[in-house]
């Protein structure tokens, strides 16, 4: 159970900085 929700911590990390990510890429190109 403690590593279901450690995993989902993780994936949830991971997705929050390629959303990130996205965003500021996204805005750099829109910044050209």
């Amino acid at each position: 159970m403690l590593l279901v929700l450690l995993a989902a911590c993780v994936i949830v990390r991971q997705v929050a900085a390629l959303a990130a990510l996205g965003a500021r890429v996204s805005a750099l190109e829109r910044y050209r």
